[in-house]
């Protein structure tokens, strides 16, 4: 056994292949944004439904005030 064998070379990465260039992924891109159109469509009819909840917590709810809650 040599002492080759036992030492690790961290100058970098270690492939057989060659390494790529950057490069945009066109495919994963459009899945993405596939993905968050749909979550929009989903979601745009439940943000009316948050506003009313939170306008309705403001209106009748404890809200900050620390001296109710304290007693």
């Amino acid at each position: 056994m040599s002492s080759d064998d036992t030492e690790e070379d961290d100058s970098g990465i270690r492939t057989v292949t060659p390494l790529s260039r950057p490069h945009r992924n066109t495919e994963m891109d459009a899945i993405g944004w596939g993905i968050f159109i749909v979550m929009f469509v989903v979601a745009l009819p439940v943000i009316p439904l948050f506003v009313v909840y939170w306008l309705l917590d403001r209106a009748f709810g404890s809200g900050d005030r620390p001296e109710e809650a304290t007693g």
